[in-house]
């Protein structure tokens, strides 16, 4: 039975159903449209896929960035922020060391992975460093016991 207004809710209810119905009974059909319509206008589609994707993408970093200190840490960026711009070990600053495209490297959350407590932030140098020490001091400082002794070897 057709629908007077082709916008109610029941109308638009039925279509998607009949579609989806569709869609089932053949799949092969489908896919060969799409990959014939694709075939036709695949750069044009591409393109605006690109322009819509850079147009945003500074906008989307910055959400993603906002999410993942929130989801991983439970910092807000102010509170990310407020924990400074350079690391704690080298006192290297997020506007020294610069990704290929110009932007700073971002400094890692340093924490402890039992209680999930926020220490400070680091550089990736420095974080990847405690971390290959397994955050042990014991084993950190006879890291530095055998730099000394054999640096001073070297330069004697």
């Amino acid at each position: 039975m057709p629908y007077k207004d082709k916008n109610s809710p029941a109308a638009r209810e039925s279509s998607r159903r009949n579609s989806a119905a569709y869609k089932k009974r053949h799949p092969e059909r489908i896919l060969a449209l799409r990959k014939d319509h694709y075939a036709r206008n695949g750069d044009a589609i591409r393109a605006r896929q690109m322009k819509r994707h850079f147009a945003h993408r500074d906008e989307m970093l910055v959400k993603m960035r906002k999410h993942y200190l929130k989801r991983v840490y439970g910092l807000t960026v102010e509170q990310y922020e407020a924990l400074g711009t350079a690391c704690e070990i080298c006192g290297d600053t997020e506007e020294r060391k610069l990704h290929k495209s110009g932007k700073p490297y971002r400094m890692s959350v340093d924490h402890c992975h039992d209680t999930g407590k926020i220490c400070g932030l680091l550089c990736g140098n420095c974080n990847a460093g405690i971390g290959h020490f397994d955050h042990d001091p014991d084993l950190m400082m006879k890291a530095i016991e055998y730099v000394k002794r054999t640096h001073a070897a070297q330069t004697a």
